[in-house]
């Protein structure tokens, strides 16, 4: 009677052991799945050169949504043709936001101050695309700038105005970008200093060519930048 009641026992604790030792265990392959996962949603990259001024830093780190669509207005990373620094072209990657998708139409039109500004054709109207948030009057495109060069002159105007007088007839249709199916259009916030699509080597990105739309900027020094480039910048590429 006395040994079939300390078996039990010892069952017991024995148990309880394994129950301890199996929890971190568990934890530890959560947390491995977990950055299997993160890894193969997201990269890390790092901006290389003044093209993306003043949004983007040279060196600076952003988080890239893998294979995410493009949507007018974000950044985003393709595969593409750049220049290295004696002027040949290399295959590479490139960072640049999305002005166009696929069946826009943009019209691109010289302001009074000679800059240029970017209309985008809805419901039968040019309207103003707000770029405010990301150009500034050293990083505008002037006049003379590829595409926009003898560009239609108009009048400086707020945002959201509607250019009703635009038509057919009075736009040269090389002033109008028609975006392409499948394609974006595609510009760096520091005109002035931007292969793009403006450039006869980038014209318009397909869309196939896209490695990922950015999601988050990290700030240059800071926790989470150290953190992500401790586990991600093995896998870290450059991009112009």
């Amino acid at each position: 009677m006395i040994q079939e009641e300390i078996l039990p026992s010892k069952r017991v604790k024995k148990s309880k052991t394994g129950l301890i030792i199996s929890i971190p265990l568990v934890v530890l392959i959560a947390v491995l799945l977990a950055l299997i996962i993160f890894l193969s949603l997201f990269s890390l990259v790092r901006v290389d050169g003044p093209s993306m001024l003043p949004t983007l830093t040279h060196n600076q780190y952003v988080l890239l949504r893998n294979r995410a669509a493009v949507q007018n207005g974000d950044i985003f990373v393709f595969d593409g043709t750049i220049k290295n620094s004696a002027g040949q072209d290399v295959d590479g990657r490139i960072i640049k936001r999305a002005i166009g998708v696929g069946g826009d139409k943009i019209v691109f039109a010289r302001a009074s101050n000679l800059y240029v500004f970017a209309y985008i054709y809805i419901d039968g109207r040019f309207v103003l695309i707000d770029e405010d948030s990301y150009l500034t009057s050293d990083t505008r495109a002037p006049q003379s700038m590829g595409v926009f060069e003898n560009g239609i002159v108009s009048k400086l105007l707020p945002i959201g105005t509607v250019l009703e007088y635009i038509c057919a007839s009075e736009v040269d249709s090389e002033y109008i970008a028609l975006v392409p199916q499948g394609h974006i259009l595609a510009l760096g916030d520091n005109r002035l200093n931007s292969t793009d699509s403006r450039n006869a080597a980038v014209m318009f990105v397909c869309v196939s060519t896209v490695v990922g739309s950015v999601t988050s900027v990290l700030q240059q020094g800071s926790f989470n930048e150290r953190f992500l480039v401790f586990i991600m910048g093995g896998a870290c590429r450059r991009n112009r």
